[in-house]
């Protein structure tokens, strides 16, 4: 298997599993502030801003926490795959001059 399909098949998995974290995430975020707002209004008919602010703000915190974790996996795994281009082409330049 090359380089390029090895890249592929890591794209490939990376998606499968970031795509649908980020999904669900997205989706707990928004059960949780429809939540907030069904359970946030007292007796005077009004909305409880204090709790319903306090599950928006932890959510967020939430999702932003697993968005960045996501991202620095794909930069990661691109990066690992560029340094290991650059090492096997540097490598097989040395040899070669070194064959010559």
């Amino acid at each position: 298997m090359n380089l390029s399909a090895k890249a592929k098949d890591v794209r490939d998995c990376v998606i499968k599993k970031v795509v649908p974290v980020t999904v669900a995430v997205a989706g707990a975020a928004n059960a949780l502030m429809i939540s907030a707002f069904a359970t946030g209004e007292d007796a005077s008919g009004g909305l409880d801003t204090t709790a319903i602010t306090t599950s928006m703000q932890s959510s967020l915190k939430d999702l932003v926490t697993k968005a960045g974790v996501a991202c620095a996996a794909v930069i990661g795994i691109g990066l690992s795959i560029f340094a290991g281009k650059w090492l096997v082409t540097t490598i097989k330049n040395f040899f070669t001059k070194v064959a010559k």
